[in-house]
């Protein structure tokens, strides 16, 4: 009896001592509050993040490259390579280059296609446009809760929303280019090895590891992080109000480490040996992309780079942190090192690369978004110091307020008149009644993109058919200058080709190819008929399509036409 009160007492004891842990005693309640605070708001923040993406989810398609993604994805749920039959009248773009077998595959990694191929798998297309928005939410989620392990509860739900908010962030969390998917696994290694560094757990180490390299499968480019995140198990272990857990480096987190490194990394090496032959030779360098990064033209870029900073923050928080690099660099140097290997390197590769133009900054600046957190949260190291005393609370508070009252209300405005979400999505959810079948369609623009999600669709984009794309001027040097991806070998065959043919050729091509549509029971629409070449009698408007009440867009307006076989042999 005795032996069994002892026992019941030690349990006690235990429990009281965990007790007064999670709840300290009346000296350090202000900081337990503070700390409670910061939660609540970092959480707010989150809410209302989560609650943008649902009100501006995209269910639409504008843009070329995501044609890319999606016929890849669309091959990845069908369990095949992304490999395509040469077929110039759809596939004659940048994104697609030739691979072995005579056939074209689209040159993009396979990270992102595979995240939009689970989509497919789950809940088809309704579900493929979910993807983004989660993987949007991810990268919220990591954000939060990284700068809050760096920088405390308040600071990190500060930072977190000046990056969040951010109209650059905004608008590619809800277009469904690889961005927002490339900071989500980038935010994630970093989180995944700051908790590594602190607990020494397995589990964390094989997922910062398979997270990094997977954000490489999404963008290449972000390989260069890869030194940062091995960093940042040492560099974050001593973040000031974090314990130091066991070991880093046993067999169980080494083990851990490499068998998450080579699960994607195999996957990697297989894809790209299947379709460009060789395991390190990707799409990207068929296209010689690689070598248009130049140097040495930073410097005339920076002025028109520096008037579209206020797309990625304001000037207060760009003020903010370069002071709290420098304060961070002298006072935790180990942190401020792992932040400067993150955005650094990253930022001087953009910086140089070819696709600039001064009147595209801000499409331009989408590219460091990846790189973006790993500036932002050396403004913390700063913060964090001041925090400790009230007033200094009051100036990150008072800070953080600035860079949201000094944003130009004019931003955020453009931004909804660009995404203007409501009305493409119900554009989008009328096209999808109509694409249950399998259809070829021909349009221009945005439609022949979007209908690509569809499986069972062909597009078939009209200046395929018209004088700028088959006839006009060629000059492979201009090309060159301009478009330094394109593969110009393939790109001259097919327009000697298209020369070959004239226009009589390409009109029997057309007809003969809608004939055997029809013929195998296929559904054809055409948009913009009026530019069409070759005479197609008795074309008849879908009234099923113009009669649903739908506002679009000012640039989305189109009527569909379809054509039917008249009698065999026939085509109307």
């Amino acid at each position: 009896m005795a032996r069994m009160t002892i026992t019941r007492s030690a349990r006690l004891q235990t429990l009281l001592a965990r007790l007064r842990r999670r709840f300290p005693p009346r000296g350090q309640r202000a900081v337990w509050g503070l700390e409670a605070a910061g939660w609540f708001c970092g959480a707010a923040v989150v809410i209302v993040f989560a609650g943008f993406l649902l009100a501006y989810r995209a269910r639409f398609v504008r843009e070329v490259d995501t044609q890319g993604y999606y016929l890849m994805a669309q091959s990845f749920a069908c369990g095949r390579l992304p490999v395509f039959e040469e077929d110039c009248f759809r596939y004659v773009r940048h994104v697609y280059v030739g691979v072995q077998g005579g056939r074209v595959a689209p040159k993009y990694a396979p990270g992102y296609p595979l995240c939009l191929a689970l989509g497919y798998l789950v809940g088809g297309v309704r579900a493929v446009f979910w993807t983004n928005t989660v993987l949007s939410l991810l990268a919220g989620l990591g954000v939060w809760l990284l700068a809050r392990e760096l920088h405390g509860a308040v600071t990190g739900a500060v930072l977190s929303a000046l990056f969040l908010f951010s109209p650059q962030f905004l608008a590619y969390t809800v277009y469904p280019l690889a961005h927002a998917a490339s900071t989500a696994f980038v935010l994630l290694a970093f989180l995944f090895a700051a908790w590594w560094g602190r607990t020494g757990r397995a589990a964390w180490a094989g997922l910062a590891c398979f997270a990094a390299v997977f954000a490489a499968l999404v963008r290449p480019t972000n390989a260069l992080m890869w030194p940062a995140v091995g960093l940042a198990v040492w560099g974050f272990r001593g973040a000031p109000g974090r314990e130091r857990g066991g070991r880093l480096l046993t067999r169980r987190t080494l083990i851990a480490a490499g068998v998450c490194s080579l699960v994607p990394l195999g996957v990697w090496a297989a894809y790209n040996w299947r379709l460009f032959g060789c395991p390190w030779r990707t799409g990207y360098a068929l296209t010689r992309e690689q070598y248009a990064f130049r140097l040495g033209s930073i410097g005339e870029r920076l002025r028109p780079l520096w008037a579209a900073r206020t797309q990625l923050l304001d000037d207060p928080i760009w003020l903010l942190g370069v002071a709290g690099l420098f304060y961070g660099l002298a006072r935790r140097w180990r942190q401020a090192v792992v932040l400067v290997a993150w955005f650094l390197p990253v930022s001087i590769l953009y910086a140089g690369y070819y696709w600039f133009r001064p009147e595209l900054t801000t499409a331009y600046s989408r590219f460091f978004l990846a790189a973006l957190p790993g500036f932002l949260l050396g403004a913390g190291f700063l913060a964090a110091d001041l925090r400790r005393r009230w007033w200094g609370r009051a100036v990150v508070l008072g800070l953080g307020c600035a860079g949201f009252a000094l944003a130009p209300p004019s931003r955020f405005l453009e931004l909804a008149r660009r995404l203007d979400g409501p009305a493409w999505n119900r554009t989008a959810d009328l096209l999808g009644d109509q694409f249950r079948q399998p259809t070829d369609l021909y349009g221009g623009g945005w439609l022949a993109w979007h209908g690509s999600v569809y499986p069972g669709v062909r597009t078939y984009p009209a200046d395929a058919w018209r004088d700028g794309h088959l006839f006009g001027d060629y000059d492979p040097d201009r090309c060159q200058q301009l478009w330094p991806r394109i593969d110009l070998a393939r790109h001259r065959a097919i327009h000697e080709r298209y020369r070959k043919l004239g226009r009589a050729g390409v009109q029997r091509l057309l007809l003969d190819q809608i004939h055997g549509a029809l013929t195998a029971r296929r559904r054809v629409l055409i948009a913009d008929l009026a530019g069409w070449p070759g005479p197609l009698h008795g074309c008849r408007r879908d009234r099923r399509f113009d009669a649903q009440p739908v506002r679009l867009p000012p640039d989305a307006g189109f009527v569909l036409w379809e054509i039917t076989l008249r009698r065999p042999g026939k085509t109307e």
